[in-house]
């Protein structure tokens, strides 16, 4: 039982540094190639343009 927990926790920690190591890049990335990019409200996370209400009103335009 304790080594099947211990697999689970290690395999959890390999998740989530390979996701830091995801999002370092994806920084370190847009550093090196925007000059005027706010790399602040870029770690604030992503802010969707569309409300849910909006979003209804384009699958239904496009809905065959």
């Amino acid at each position: 039982m304790v080594h099947a927990t211990w697999i689970t926790d290690q395999a959890h920690d390999m998740v989530r540094g390979a996701l830091r190591f995801s999002v370092h890049r994806s920084f370190t990335i847009a550093h090196c190639h925007y000059e005027n990019i706010d790399l602040v409200k870029m770690s604030q996370g992503f802010t969707p343009i569309y409300t849910d209400n909006k979003l209804d009103v384009i699958e239904e335009e496009v809905a065959p």
